[in-house]
């Protein structure tokens, strides 16, 4: 058996009797027409006997062969070739005219889905239509993807087909775009195939509150404002090790709020305190969050914030010891401690006991606070130094303070002005009798 090049013979066999495009009918005479019209064009011996429109495609097509359009290049002829001589040569075709599709799909973005177990692309599904209206009647077949890409193969009728994502892979958002295709017989079409990969846009990271009231403000003095926290990204799952591919600094805001205006991949997100807010502790725990598919879109809300409680620093005991100049310890000085440093907002007010102690309690850490003695006892002069205090720890802080004994003098002009310096004088002359009065007692 040989491939048949005769243009002539191929043209015999393709509009004649039994032939794809046969235009002379399907009777005996039509039958004969074409045997003759085959062996005149495989071994040129004329045939007569042939009348009516017979001769008429008999001579057109040896003598003017060119009023016939070459069959298609899927329209192949061959000749039978039998070993013995004596025996006739067979002459056949066959015609394929269907030829092939298949896809292979690739992500849009690869920077993000590369090493990412959240993305796959196995798992999307394409229809295959006939007509652009994609109406059901008109699918003729699915095209399935593989984990690597790849797509099954399909076998069409050639002409014109239209392909359209039905299903889309995980972790990606489905391509509404509808690919035109043709398909040409014996030949194979790969049709490319891309999708978008889903990200999540973050917004709001984290929220603070306060441990105690569960509000979003900061008790006292404290503030949830500048809170620092370090932010990471994994892609696919998290493990403990693991080596993350994105990481930000977030601060929070007076509302106790910290932001991320990032488009982040599926994957993994943790979060951690790394500097606290003033008048809070660090919050050591490790907040894990997961973005995960969702729906067909593009953009998914999957991550969840989350709240976290801020314990306030412990507030601390201000203890004061007073003590005179000579060491003894003074009851009754009083003090008063202020918000501001012109002593002008009093916060609270207290005197020394027997020991000379007096403590205030509950000081904030990290606040400023003005402590100045406002009434000195009998007998001592008041400190008017203004003392600041201040403390970054919740341990007690202690201050020990001087009076001075105060030394009275008369007033000018009173009784004791007189009396004074007389009882003086009269020392003076007591003094000097007892001297003379011994010196004669000598003698």
């Amino acid at each position: 058996i040989e491939l048949c090049e005769n243009e002539i013979l191929r043209k015999a066999l393709y509009y004649g009797y039994g032939g794809p495009k046969n235009v002379l009918g399907n009777d005996e005479r039509a039958f004969i027409l074409t045997s003759i019209a085959i062996s005149n064009a495989n071994i040129g011996e004329a045939a007569t006997g042939v009348k009516e429109k017979y001769d008429v495609f008999y001579w057109d097509l040896v003598n003017g062969p060119e009023e016939y359009p070459n069959p298609p290049s899927y329209f192949r002829a061959y000749l039978a070739k039998p070993s013995n001589s004596n025996m006739q040569t067979l002459a056949f075709y066959v015609m394929n005219d269907k030829g092939y599709v298949k896809g292979l799909k690739y992500s849009a973005n690869p920077l993000i889905t590369e090493k990412n177990d959240c993305y796959t692309l196995g798992g999307a599904e394409y229809g295959i239509y006939s007509s652009e209206t994609l109406d059901e009647a008109t699918k003729v077949g699915v095209l399935r993807t593989e984990e690597d890409g790849t797509t099954n193969q399909l076998e069409l009728v050639q002409g014109m087909y239209y392909a359209r994502e039905e299903k889309a892979p995980k972790g990606y958002a489905l391509n509404p775009e509808i690919q035109e295709f043709t398909v040409v017989a014996e030949e194979t079409v790969t049709l490319s195939f891309y999708d978008d990969p889903q990200v999540n846009p973050i917004g709001l990271v984290l929220q603070k509150v306060d441990a105690q009231t569960g509000e979003a403000k900061g008790q006292g003095s404290a503030t949830l404002e500048g809170a620092e926290f370090e932010v990471k990204f994994y892609p696919g799952s998290y493990k403990e090790g693991s080596v993350p591919t994105k990481t930000w600094t977030c601060i929070t805001d007076a509302k106790g709020q910290a932001f991320l205006n990032e488009e982040v991949p599926l994957g993994t997100i943790t979060i951690q305190e790394v500097k606290a807010s003033k008048g809070y502790q660090i919050n050591p725990e490790l907040f894990i969050r997961q973005i995960h598919a969702e729906g067909e879109s593009r953009q998914v809300q999957t991550y969840q914030y989350p709240v976290i409680q801020e314990e306030k620093i412990p507030p601390y005991p201000l203890h004061i010891v007073k003590r005179d100049d000579y060491g003894n310890l003074v009851e009754g000085a009083e003090f008063t401690l202020y918000k501001d440093a012109e002593c002008k907002e009093a916060l609270a007010v207290g005197t020394t006991d027997e020991k000379g102690e007096l403590t205030f309690e509950n000081l904030e850490v990290e606040v400023i606070y003005y402590l100045k003695e406002t009434k000195a006892p009998v007998g001592y002069r008041a400190d008017e130094e203004v003392h600041r205090i201040y403390s970054s720890e919740s341990e007690m802080c202690s201050l020990e303070l001087i009076n001075e004994v105060e030394i009275v003098l008369p007033k000018t002009g009173s009784f004791a002005t007189v009396l004074v310096p007389g009882m003086g004088v009269m020392c003076c002359v007591i003094g000097i009798y007892f001297m003379t009065k011994k010196r004669r007692k000598n003698l």
